[in-house]
């Protein structure tokens, strides 16, 4: 059996975490702090599927194109106040690898249980001082 799915998916994922305060190593009682969170609300696919049918079961893998919008903020303070921070909202291409079974309840009914691999290139973007000045360096965020 050979075909091709496509499916949009609401996610509402998201997460964030913070360290610190963190002593600076050798230079105590200076510290510095951490934080990022990351969320994306939606995944589209559209892939391939081949498989083979037995009675009325159909088992098959699956792969192709996956696309989702991310969003990332990452910040950086110290005891000094110095804040640096680096925020990105961008669409991005990836893929999906998987595997499911499929029965046939009926004429025109059906229920599958699928594993779904996705994962997306690392993105980066520069982050800017308080001052909203350009600094060298960048926040990455592969999810």
């Amino acid at each position: 059996m050979i075909g091709i799915e496509a499916d949009i998916q609401s996610l509402r994922l998201s997460g964030g975490v913070q360290s610190g305060p963190v002593t600076y190593p050798e230079f105590a009682p200076a510290f510095f702090s951490i934080s990022s969170a990351a969320s994306a609300d939606w995944l589209f696919t559209a892939r391939p599927r081949l498989g083979f049918a037995l009675d009325h079961w159909l088992f098959y893998v699956t792969g192709g194109l996956a696309v989702t919008r991310q969003s990332a903020e990452c910040a950086f303070a110290d005891f000094e106040g110095a804040v640096e921070y680096a925020t990105l909202a961008r669409t991005r291409l990836g893929y999906a690898v998987g595997g499911g079974v499929e029965v046939a309840l009926g004429k025109n009914w059906s229920a599958k249980a699928e594993y779904l691999f996705v994962d997306f290139p690392p993105s980066s973007t520069p982050s800017r001082w308080r001052s909203g000045a350009e600094w060298p360096a960048s926040a990455s965020s592969r999810h």
